[in-house]
């Protein structure tokens, strides 16, 4: 067979060869945390109020802590993906690589869940990109025709009975 479907299983690792990943994903979730409370603070420092899109980071928070858990679990058990037949594990140990090859599943949903600071961001500049490019979609739906700013006003983008009388673009 030229292509084989699977190879042999690599030989089982000591928890001493994974510290230094182990401490790199902490060091980057740990960081990461920082720059979304940053941003949370910050805006809400600026406006005095949270938007939806500044809670849905703050959210954002929740799963990428629940994964780096379950790294730190995965790392420091080590999974079922290793020469095990000849490794002389205790019963102990192979059901602490059960448990952490069950976690693998899991840390990947939650690895898609962090994707939700993502769309967080994306909606909160989805508005301002579209109208800035195809103004004309403006016209399309009172949705789409004024926006709270951060300081809480509304912004009139100039579509008639949507705003102060006299047709002026700031409020009185």
């Amino acid at each position: 067979m030229l292509f084989p479907q699977y190879s042999d299983p690599p030989p089982v690792r000591p928890f001493q060869d994974d510290k230094p990943t182990l401490l790199v994903c902490w060091w980057i979730t740990i960081f990461c945390t920082v720059i979304i409370l940053l941003r949370v603070a910050g805006r809400f420092i600026r406006s005095e109020k949270l938007f939806i899109e500044d809670k849905t980071a703050a959210l954002a928070i929740i799963p990428l802590l629940l994964r780096m858990g379950c790294v730190q679990v995965i790392l420091v058990y080590g999974t079922n993906n290793a020469a095990l037949a000849d490794a002389g594990l205790s019963p102990e140990a192979l059901s602490h690589r059960q448990t952490a090859s069950g976690l693998v599943l899991l840390s990947r949903i939650l690895y898609a869940a962090t994707y939700v600071y993502h769309l967080a961001l994306s909606s909160f500049n989805h508005f301002f990109l579209i109208t800035s490019s195809f103004p004309f979609l403006l016209l399309l739906g009172p949705g789409l025709v004024s926006r709270k700013r951060e300081t809480g006003s509304t912004i009139n983008l100039g579509v008639p009975g949507n705003g102060p009388p006299h047709g002026s673009a700031t409020p009185p």
